[in-house]
């Protein structure tokens, strides 16, 4: 499904958040929960042209930057912007992979486009900042837990990722897809190296089991109703 792009500028009004299939072209709005995946985008955009035709790819399908409030919508709504994710196993499951597609408007894996190196369409590319915004703070507005989750902030959940590198110091954010992550904490205990393991980092694109047993991990704990707070 695609938007019109005045119904874009709705969705910030009324508080919708869009889940957005960025490397897929498929929408749903949604009141709260569902999630757009920038490397949707950057999947279908050898062939999206074809199919869809200049207009609605420049002006209704695959929107990013165009479903961020605005300074006015900003101070008359709680809506944050797009959540953003994957739906893993369809796409990669590395959020860091999502934020580079949703900056650089690139491929995560080739760093190529058919608009060449600007990023295709680089007009909906969002700025390093709202891209981690979209998979921590506006993840957690989605799943209804702001105020305890998206944050690192007293009495939210003491869940947390120490990373290779300053996340902010490159603002093309070509250097996201790079990223190791060194350690994993889940309600304020380590789960991640493992006991014993390695320190030094696993790769995304490389730490796939990695990464799995952490999330089936979160999970069981979440379901577990165990609480781990700062």
């Amino acid at each position: 499904m695609e938007q019109h792009p005045d119904d874009q500028k709705r969705i910030a009004k009324l508080g919708i958040i869009p889940s957005i299939q960025v490397r897929r072209n498929s929408y749903c709005i949604c009141k709260r929960s569902n999630s757009a995946q920038p490397t949707h985008a950057t999947s279908d955009m050898a062939y999206a042209l074809d199919r869809l035709g200049e207009d609605r790819t420049s002006r209704s399908a695959y929107r990013m930057a165009s479903l961020f409030p605005t300074e006015s919508t900003a101070n008359t709504s709680k809506y944050p912007g797009p959540v953003l994710g994957s739906d893993f196993p369809v796409e990669p499951p590395s959020p860091f992979e999502g934020m580079y597609a949703a900056v650089t408007r690139l491929n995560p894996h080739t760093g190529t486009s058919p608009a060449g190196p600007q990023g295709w369409h680089p007009e909906e590319s969002l700025t390093v900042e709202q891209a981690v915004l979209g998979f921590t703070r506006n993840a957690a507005y989605g799943w209804l837990k702001e105020g305890t989750a998206g944050a690192i902030e007293v009495g939210n959940w003491a869940d947390w990722i120490v990373i290779d590198q300053d996340i902010w110091a490159d603002k093309t954010g070509k250097s996201l897809k790079d990223i190791v992550v060194k350690e994993t904490w889940m309600g304020g205990r380590k789960v991640f190296p493992l006991s014993g393991g390695s320190s030094a980092g696993v790769k995304q694109t490389k730490g796939l089991k990695g990464f799995q047993e952490i999330l089936y991990g979160g999970i069981q704990w979440i379901i577990g109703g165990r609480k781990g707070e700062l």
